[in-house]
């Protein structure tokens, strides 16, 4: 079986992370628009509870699948690629929000906010159903031994610091294929391009 855990951790710590520069603007124009969520007895906005219905999982599969990620270290895998992510955001997020001296204050605290919602043990929760769907325990113990060797422990490595390098490099290449695609498309079809152009310069009076 492949190393599942930290290809899944590995695909969802970037793919969230990448959703920063976003955050500022839509935040500010949801502030504007919709008065402040008042709490509502013990519910936690920031659990999965919020975002899909809890689904049960069988106590000795899940034991297993948390023995299993103890054993791969899954915590120190989410930490180091949340960490890389967000060198990577930083930079987009500076483009992306208006220049001022504000906006290194802004990112600093924007990044303290989201890295306490998003945490290792949160990600944790929500991959534990999501294994035990897929797996069987007989599967997930024999993981846990198969993370326990040396191949295993050189299998999650190498899996980690490859799933991070092919997101950057599929995320700048896709971005470079987007660009070159729509030039292409333009330039065979002039007619869309007039209408592009038109349609950018906005209603004439």
């Amino acid at each position: 079986m492949k190393t599942l855990a930290v290809a899944a951790f590995c695909a969802i710590a970037p793919l969230a992370i990448a959703a920063a520069p976003r955050a500022p603007k839509l935040a500010w124009s949801a502030l504007q628009q919709t008065p402040a969520p008042q709490p509502q007895g013990n519910s936690n906005p920031s659990s999965p509870d919020a975002l899909a219905t809890p689904v049960k999982t069988d106590p000795a599969v899940e034991a297993s699948i948390r023995h299993m990620f103890e054993v791969a270290d899954m915590k120190t895998a989410i930490q180091d690629t949340l960490a890389k992510s967000a060198e990577n955001v930083r930079g987009t997020l500076r483009t992306a929000l208006p220049p001022g001296a504000y906006r290194e204050t802004l990112i600093d605290l924007f990044f303290a906010k989201f890295q306490s919602k998003f945490t290792p043990d949160k990600l944790i929760d929500i991959c534990v159903p999501i294994y035990a769907k897929y797996c069987s325990k007989e599967e997930i113990d024999r993981l846990s031994v198969f993370y326990s060797t040396p191949l295993g422990k050189k299998s999650l490595s190498v899996t980690q610091k490859a799933t991070f390098e092919i997101q950057l490099i599929s995320m700048k290449q896709g971005e470079l294929w987007g660009r070159e695609s729509m030039m292409e498309v333009l330039a065979e079809h002039p007619d869309l391009a007039k209408a592009l152009e038109a349609a950018s310069a906005g209603p004439k009076n």
